[in-house]
């Protein structure tokens, strides 16, 4: 019963929807990202690369935080949605939201209380004269503005679950444009160094921020900032789900401070700007990398929610041809220009040239395997598989920090292979894990999907599979024929109401027999934007074949215990439970 070039059809257009305007935002927030290093490295020295590179661990708690926080809360979000739950959906947002703010105004306050011990953990101690003082006035602004970087990151994974992907992407776009012009405005003409490119980051965080709060109160979707009615009863499981994923963060913050440790050791402070030019392409590839996987993320949980177990490999292998391309692109690109490289972040002295290209071409071949660990760690996040997407980011997470302990005692010079080696040890150990591990998410027999073209002939043809489907489950009769007709009655008012004058209609239609014997049927399709559910009755005599349909639905509607629609991804979605 597939039709897989239909079920292309859906899946990459819901796919594109997101990662277009996702892209753009990578691009940007990629040069947000890479702003300080480029201003401070080009003003400063070498000594404001050192004190970002240094502030890195830190950062790398926030997006523990951050990352956890709306990823989870997003997935879950995502699922409760598909399956009609949109007042628990809700209140779980809110939830989200209040604890993202209330934690960083906590990080925020007793971060400054205790920066000085906080700086000798990071590495650097008073006595490191101008080093420490950088560091210090660039993190100390940081850390203030930790509750305005943890909303723009949770409210922006939100925004990507309620068809508002677009406006996501202009919020971050606007709040990154903004730090990288302040960057240039307050380190290179005001001559401010490291807090102008501090506050520079903040400032842009919080018009993103502000963009994001205005877009979710203006939009009619299911996102609501009022009343507030916050439920906290599953936020810990949320953050728990997430943390999964975002724990690679946590495992980063370990190996920045012992690489940083090795290098200052090694080569001194030069060593450590070369690890933050690194990074900073770096942080460019893992962008272009949540490109493609946070724009498969809802799109697999929506799936998953709908017990689509082929809906979400298709999503994952079309993330996968997005992230590959553009991370062979980018890899060939550091690979062939390490100098050009190097050189725009101001290393042009001999001896750091000549370190930074051996760096950044060794970490360029490692690029494509980052790909494709990004993906399958959101693909098991997306599915609720937090084992395996722990598992995943566990493994990218210990590797770097036990290989960067062994260059450290037994091979300093050869420490810019830890990234290769990372990927592929990762990703083989995991391989081996899930062959023995792995368990089918879903009973598919259980499972009738079926997707089909917007033509009354096929959707009796279907309404009849569905009724044989039902009799292999013992279905009573009556509980049959309200699924045949659901399906039948729904499918031909869009047919004749959504699809007017459109020729390339189809219907995706995945019927699932719960263990309690209840059947959960979900229907999407890709005429313009119509409910069935709010057809009505008219007395017009003109209206006849509308009052056909509109009986039929309200048939459906007295003998279904629960119905919905929603408009997401550019479809019409219906859910019911018989």
């Amino acid at each position: 019963m597939k039709n897989p070039a239909l079920d292309r059809y859906f899946t990459g257009r819901m796919f594109r929807r997101q990662y277009y305007p996702a892209l753009i935002a990578a691009v940007v927030l990629s040069f947000g990202d890479v702003a300080d290093g480029l201003v401070l490295g080009n003003r400063v020295g070498y000594i404001g690369l050192a004190a970002i590179a240094l502030s890195m661990p830190v950062c790398q708690i926030f997006n523990v935080i951050m990352h956890g926080l709306g990823m989870g809360g997003s997935v879950q979000f995502s699922r409760q949605m598909a399956q009609a739950k949109r007042e628990e959906a809700v209140a779980g947002f809110q939830g989200i939201v209040c604890i993202a703010a209330l934690t960083g105004v906590a990080i925020a306050l007793l971060g400054n209380l205790l920066i000085g011990s906080l700086l000798s953990l990071l590495g650097t101690v008073p006595a490191d004269g101008e080093l420490f003082t950088a560091s210090r006035i660039y993190l100390g602004i940081l850390l203030l503005g930790a509750p305005v970087l943890f909303l723009n990151y949770v409210l922006n994974y939100y925004m990507k679950n309620d068809d508002l992907e677009k406006k996501a992407s202009v919020a971050f776009t606007v709040g990154n444009v903004v730090d990288i012009a302040l960057n240039v405005v307050l380190v290179l003409f005001l001559h401010m160094g490291v807090a102008g490119a501090s506050i520079a980051t903040v400032a842009g965080q919080t018009v993103g921020t502000a963009i994001s709060l205005i877009v979710i109160v203006r939009h009619r979707g299911a996102l609501k900032l009022t009343p507030l009615k916050p439920d906290f009863s599953k936020v810990l499981s949320s953050f728990v789900n997430g943390f999964s994923a975002s724990v690679e963060f946590l495992y980063s913050m370990v190996f920045l401070l012992i690489a940083n440790r090795l290098l200052i050791r090694t080569v001194g402070g030069v060593g450590v700007a070369i690890f933050d030019v690194v990074l900073s392409v770096s942080y460019f590839v893992i962008n272009l990398n949540d490109a493609a996987a946070k724009s498969s993320l809802p799109v697999i949980s929506t799936y998953y929610g709908e017990y689509n177990e082929d809906g979400t490999r298709l999503s994952l292998v079309t993330g996968l041809k997005y992230a590959l391309t553009s991370s062979v692109i980018v890899a060939a690109l550091v690979f062939l220009f390490p100098d050009f490289i190097c050189g725009f972040f101001g290393l042009s002295e001999a001896e750091m040239l000549g370190m930074g290209q051996d760096a950044l071409r060794r970490y360029a071949v490692s690029i494509p395997l980052a790909a494709v660990c990004a993906m399958l760690c959101n693909f098991y996040e997306a599915r609720q598989q937090e084992k395996d997407t722990l598992c995943l980011s566990t493994l990218r997470g210990l590797l770097p920090i036990a290989l960067a302990l062994f260059f450290m005692f037994f091979a300093p010079g050869q420490f810019w292979w830890l990234y290769l080696l990372t990927e592929a040890l990762a990703l083989t150990a995991f391989g081996i894990y899930r062959r023995f591990s792995f368990r089918p998410p879903f009973d598919r027999e259980r499972i009738f999907r079926k997707t089909i073209y917007s033509r009354g002939v096929e959707i009796s043809e279907t309404t009849e599979q569905i009724e044989t489907f039902c009799q292999k489950w013992e279905i009573p009769v009556k509980q049959q024929y309200i699924a045949a007709m659901a399906v039948e009655e729904l499918c031909v008012a869009t047919l004749d109401n959504g699809f007017r004058g459109k020729e390339d209609g189809f219907f995706q239609i995945t019927m699932l027999v719960l263990e309690d014997g209840r059947l959960e049927v979900h229907i999407r399709d890709n005429a313009d934007s119509f409910n069935p559910f709010a057809m009505e009755m008219h007395s017009n005599a003109a209206d006849d074949d509308a009052n056909l349909d509109a009986l039929g639905v309200v048939t459906i509607k007295k003998k279904a215990k629960e119905f919905s629609y929603r408009h997401y991804q550019g479809f019409n979605t219906v859910i019911l439970r018989l």
